[in-house]
């Protein structure tokens, strides 16, 4: 009890800490919230051990809610956002890495090969696990009832076109590695399901 008390104000110093130092880039509210929720996370994942730079992790979780693929076309790179918080690319660059495997986010790139990330605890990615788990189960009760052998990139295709065209979740340059994602995402699942 004693420890988990500690924890919450712990996490506590650092939200009020973290909104601090945004606001004193003023740097926009809607992405402060999200960076923050990031930060959170990133700490309770880590803890107990304790964030070696604050400032850089406060600018690593920013700079990860601006590379959302609704930001697209944003050519924000971690050299300018370096620069404009005074850090070193390299360490802008481990914290980011760190957030992005220890809270699990989906990467895609843009046909430049710049990075957006997708939050795997967003709405949109429910969304997309949700209908690519549904649009699966369809598609093996199709193939047993029909007797054939199910076909992985037809799924792939309906699950992209709902996401892209139809929901407009996700924008159409990230057409092609979303294919990738949702391959992976599809082949796990028929593991899945045949186990």
């Amino acid at each position: 009890m004693h420890v988990k008390i500690l924890n919450e104000k712990f996490v506590k110093e650092h939200v009020r800490a973290a909104h601090a130092y945004y606001e004193k880039y003023k740097l926009d509210p809607n992405f402060s919230v999200i960076a923050i929720d990031y930060v959170i996370r990133y700490i309770k994942v880590i803890m107990p051990a304790i964030p070696r730079d604050t400032e850089v992790l406060y600018a690593a979780a920013y700079f990860i809610a601006l590379k959302h693929p609704f930001s697209y076309p944003n050519y924000h790179t971690k050299e300018s956002h370096a620069r404009k918080f005074g850090i070193k690319v390299s360490s802008l660059s481990w914290y980011v890495q760190r957030i992005l495997e220890d809270i699990n986010f989906i990467r895609l790139h843009d046909d430049q090969a710049r990075p957006y990330y997708i939050d795997s605890n967003s709405l949109i990615s429910a969304v997309l696990h949700s209908i690519t788990s549904a649009s699966l189960h369809e598609h093996l009760i199709k193939t047993i009832v029909n007797e054939t052998l199910p076909d992985v990139f037809e799924v792939q295709e309906k699950v992209i076109s709902t996401l892209i065209e139809n929901l407009r979740i996700i924008p159409e340059v990230f057409r092609r590695e979303l294919q990738f994602y949702v391959h992976d995402l599809i082949k796990d699942q028929i593991t899945a399901f045949n186990g």
